[in-house]
């Protein structure tokens, strides 16, 4: 399935974050190959923006050493594709 990012409001010169997550989102739940087509141009993510996500960046600790209310551990995600397999992201420019 083709998906054309400017049908999603995905547009060059403005920010994108809230608009390409909530596409992404869409997605994960779709079986099969997936492309998302970009017109050519600058695409801005602020990252305040992004969803938030709680990321365990490290091989020496388990999820269960870290409590449900630590903060530290919650990082802004541009690039959300958990659960989303056959993803092909084209910019043609």
């Amino acid at each position: 399935m083709v998906y054309n990012a400017e049908k999603y409001g995905i547009v060059p010169s403005c920010d994108v974050a809230e608009k390409l997550n909530n596409l992404l989102r869409e997605m994960a739940d779709v079986d099969g190959e997936k492309i998302i087509e970009f017109k050519p141009g600058i695409y801005y993510i602020y990252a305040e923006n992004c969803p938030e996500e709680k990321l365990y960046i490290t091989n020496t600790i388990g999820k269960k050493e870290y409590k449900s209310t630590d903060k530290r551990f919650m990082h802004r995600v541009m690039f959300n594709i958990n659960n989303t397999s056959d993803l092909i992201i084209k910019g043609e420019g």
